[in-house]
């Protein structure tokens, strides 16, 4: 059995311990779950090192603000087995027990990207699909220049992009309608959560990031992968 890598960019270290412990807990093969996290400073690595997360080395990134360009500066320095998967977390998802054995069962004799489902969007809807939570192996990540979430956005549309290049390239499989089983994505916009000060920052970037979406959106996946890092 192969290991499984949660990659995550975060600038709330209260999220870190709680949302890690949700997975944790739900976890069956705990020795197999290893956590690499990126804080926006040093004050918070420190923060996040005192909570004691099993397997989890913490690393600060502060040239640039935005979770895009955070998590891609943990993609493009990983490296794993081929076979190993990767998941790219976000502060507010949770999970069910057993989820690991969940995701281990849907890379059996598969060996590229799978679309788990995050509770908020229309499964049957195809042409406007967001990867919110990305899962692969590693050699899918490098398929993908070890970019999924590119710091072409700041924060917004990186998602919709992802959904677009794993489906153009033919490396995605999507069996939500079949499997039924949820991350849900606890996001502000569907009332989950209480919106914070980063969602406010967060959003001032819309606007910007859609235009870019448009624009690249135009490109063919070549296109968008040969400029992936901007």
């Amino acid at each position: 059995m192969n290991n499984i890598y949660i990659l995550w960019a975060s600038i709330r270290p209260n999220f870190i311990l709680e949302t890690s412990k949700k997975w944790i807990d739900n976890c069956v093969n705990k020795d197999r779950l290893f956590f690499k996290i990126a804080m926006a400073n040093e004050e918070q690595v420190k923060e996040v090192e005192s909570f004691n997360i099993p397997n989890c080395e913490v690393v600060a990134i502060t040239e640039k603000g935005g979770y895009n360009y955070a998590i891609t500066q943990l993609t493009l320095n990983f490296e794993a087995n081929n076979e190993d998967i990767i998941i790219l977390l976000s502060d507010d998802f949770s999970c069910l027990p057993k989820w690991d054995e969940y995701i281990y069962s849907k890379f059996e004799n598969y060996n590229d990207a799978i679309f788990l489902d995050d509770g908020c969007q229309d499964i049957n809807r195809k042409d406007y699909a967001c990867i919110t939570l990305a899962c692969m192996t590693f050699e899918c990540l490098k398929k993908i220049n070890k970019v999924v979430f590119t710091p072409n956005y700041y924060h917004f549309y990186s998602d919709t992009e992802a959904y677009q290049n794993l489906i153009q390239l033919g490396l995605l499989k999507d069996d939500r309608s079949v499997d039924k089983f949820v991350f849900k994505h606890e996001h502000h916009s569907s009332g989950w959560r209480k919106r914070d000060e980063f969602d406010v920052i967060a959003v001032e970037h819309w606007d910007a990031d859609q235009i870019t979406y448009h624009n690249r959106i135009k490109m063919s996946v070549q296109d968008r992968l040969n400029t992936i890092l901007g």
